[in-house]
């Protein structure tokens, strides 16, 4: 992608041409609705990570009613046109590392075109099908190309397959404020234990989760 400031750029995404899948970008400029429209096409929807929301086995979503913010990781379907993507009269500013996090996931960005073959660990999701897919084993190397982004978890490994909402799919964003789940233990893998945060010690050792928060039992 060739740039200047306030110049016009021509963005290099392939694979997310689709009306009904959404699918990770991250852009080193900002842009408006409009800007959104003309560059990816009249049906383009864009959405953010809710940071306040989700829990340590999944994240949520809601759509963008204005642009996308420089340096931001979203969300993006309804792309209708072809790359390369033609975004007029924008500034660009890339960061080292675009990302934006919740108390559970890191949402991180990648600016480097050329794909090189990075490793990732099993703490690292990439969405998939509609839902977040770690690796096989730590140290495997993938090609990640740019302007796309992935999700790593800050408790690590949590499960093969987690979940992603959008939008009216609340239940995610409210399992951290509501009441019943408060006191609950969770094992890493998300299996609720049989005794509550009082009875804890007498689990197995081992890593739990318990009020979104890791507890080791010695």
């Amino acid at each position: 992608m060739a740039l200047a400031d306030k110049a016009n750029a021509h963005l290099w995404r392939s694979g997310i041409t689709s009306n009904a899948t959404w699918a990770t970008m991250t852009l080193p400029f900002n842009i408006t609705k409009d800007q959104v429209r003309q560059a990816f096409g009249d049906d383009a929807v864009v959405a953010n990570l809710v940071t306040s929301g989700g829990n340590y086995r999944s994240v949520l979503f809601e759509t963008e009613t204005g642009g996308v913010t420089a340096n931001v990781p979203f969300m993006i379907k309804g792309v209708t046109k072809e790359t390369p993507f033609l975004v007029r009269d924008v500034e660009c500013a890339p960061v080292v590392n675009p990302v934006v996090s919740t108390s559970y996931f890191d949402f991180v960005g990648n600016y480097t075109y050329a794909g090189e073959a990075i490793p990732f660990t099993t703490s690292d999701y990439f969405f998939l099908s509609d839902a977040l897919h770690t690796v096989a084993q730590n140290g495997v190397k993938m090609t990640f190309y740019g302007y796309r982004a992935y999700f790593h978890s800050i408790y690590g490994h949590v499960g093969n397959v987690l979940q992603v909402g959008f939008d009216t799919e609340t239940a995610v964003r409210n399992i951290n404020t509501n009441t019943p789940d408060l006191g609950k233990v969770f094992s890493i893998t998300g299996q609720r234990m049989k005794v509550d945060a009082s009875g804890i010690h007498s689990l197995p050792k081992g890593i739990y989760i318990v009020n979104g928060k890791k507890v080791t039992v010695k």
